[in-house]
């Protein structure tokens, strides 16, 4: 194996970490695969799984029929053999950082040697053993040529930082820059989100600094694991499990059931991991940065303090910010460098106040729904989120009368009950434009809307976008 990756990649590669084929004691079997390819082999999704020792373990119908092959004269075979060396060059980035136990995703042109050039959209997911250590790679690749055939304008391009010059992209380390857009590096640390393809994701970097916002709406249970020489701030806008834990090194574990409107904080170099069982759709955002990247005038140099892990607190400021990124994150038209940065810096200044125990102006919300009277009202609001709900009817559950309740479930939640169903309906609305399978008319009536016009208006006026919009920002 290190002989495969160092000949395309010398010595940029701890090869120790790896486990050998012979040392498994088997070449790749191949005995479990027609299992899994009658399952899997009328997806759209062109499916691999892969060896540290750069062979194919396993491939899709769909990806044999991309490359004009059959499943049987892939598997075993070397990559570089099947798609070519220059093909293997431009995806030679991404294999290294999954190799090296990071989450990839990527949006690439690779020239394979069979089709020619391709536009593929692709998530690498580490495969490890028994013992953690990284034996190969699961990739879920998508075909988007025909998508953006029509544009070439949209195809990835390669610049450089100084002069923006174009570049061939076999010949960079990665980065990848989209024109109007906030630069994107594929390769920057991520949080690790296993399975991955029950989840949506979508982020924006720039000098140091990450957005990424991730929705599931997935019952199944979902694992996400971090741990890199960046900062990590996790934003839990909607959760609620019904089991799972979480865990920063250095903090006791919890088995928190409803963590809605909380943050953890995972200081560089500690391990992160938690697991869900959730019981409505989840939508969480991750702020990644990098003291090392940031120049902020400061009397205290961010680079050289020691943050300490905090597990589901809360900070009205920090909040406020965070949705603000969210929305830019959201709605692409709205990216802006500067404007993410400055949002990037504000974020960076109030865990630094955290930090150092200063407290906030703004006074504390008093009154409100008690804690339980929260966790029953919402859990009934996202389990009948497409149903139309009489205030009574949530008000009778906490043993308010309407008027009160009402008005205590805006002091705790800033929106009144409706408010809150409509927003659970477009959350929900924006995984399904996600999949295209459904028409706009179909979606709106699964989420609970009367009829398409209400759908749309109801969606533009949250987010900005209709849901057309919505689906074509997708790509």
């Amino acid at each position: 194996m290190s002989t495969a990756l160092e000949r395309h990649a010398p010595n940029e590669l701890d090869c120790k970490s790896f486990r050998t084929a012979e040392a498994d004691g088997a070449a790749p079997a191949l005995g479990g695969e027609d299992n899994l390819r009658a399952v899997i082999g009328h997806t759209p999704f062109l499916l691999t799984r892969c060896s540290a020792e750069l062979r194919y373990l396993f491939v899709s119908d769909a990806y044999a029929r991309m490359l004009g092959l059959r499943p049987e004269q892939i598997i075993g075979r070397p990559i570089p053999e099947i798609i070519g060396e220059k093909a293997f060059k431009t995806i030679l980035p991404n294999v290294r950082s999954a190799l090296q136990g990071k989450y990839v995703e990527y949006e690439s042109e690779i020239h394979f040697k069979s089709v020619g050039a391709r536009l593929i959209r692709a998530i690498y997911t580490p495969e490890r053993d028994n013992q953690g250590c990284v034996k190969g790679w699961v990739a879920s690749i998508t075909d988007i040529t025909h998508q953006k055939v029509a544009d070439p304008a949209v195809w990835p391009c390669r610049f450089s930082p100084t002069d923006g010059s174009h570049k061939d992209p076999a010949e960079d380390d990665g980065a990848l820059q989209l024109p109007g857009c906030v630069e994107t590096a594929v390769s920057n640390p991520r949080v690790e989100i296993s399975p991955p393809e029950v989840v949506r994701r979508r982020s924006i970097t720039s000098h140091g600094m990450t957005a990424e916002v991730v929705q599931s709406a997935s019952p199944i249970r979902v694992e996400y694991r971090f741990c890199e020489p960046v900062h990590l701030l996790v934003i839990y806008e909607d959760g609620a499990r019904r089991d799972g834990e979480t865990f920063v090194e250095g903090l006791p574990r919890t088995t928190l059931r409803r963590f809605a409107r909380k943050l953890t904080f995972v200081p560089a170099g500690h391990r992160y991991h938690e697991w869900h069982e959730s019981r409505a759709p989840s939508r969480l955002m991750y702020f990644y940065f990098d003291p090392a990247q940031l120049r902020f005038h400061s009397e205290t140099d961010i680079a050289v303090v020691s943050f300490a892990p905090k597990l589901y607190f809360e900070d009205e400021r920090l909040w406020n910010t965070t949705l603000k990124l969210a929305e830019l994150v959201e709605h692409p038209t709205l990216r802006n460098t500067l404007y993410f940065e400055a949002l990037g810096a504000v974020m960076v200044y109030e865990l630094l106040r955290l930090h150092c125990g200063e407290p906030s102006s703004q006074s504390p919300v008093r009154g409100g729904l008690a804690a339980w009277q929260q966790r029953i009202a919402t859990a009934y609001i996202e389990e009948h989120f497409s149903e139309r709900i009489e205030l009574a009817t949530l008000a009778h559950l906490v043993r308010q009368s309407p008027f009160h309740f009402c008005r205590m479930f805006k002091q705790s939640f800033g929106m009144p009950p409706h408010q809150y169903q409509t927003k659970h309906r477009i959350e929900h609305a924006k995984l399904l434009l996600a999949k295209p399978a459904m028409s706009m008319t179909e979606i709106g009536l699964t989420i609970g809307f009367g009829c398409s016009s209400s759908f749309a208006t109801a969606f533009r006026k949250l987010t900005g976008f209709t849901p057309t919009e919505y689906q074509r920002s997708l790509g």
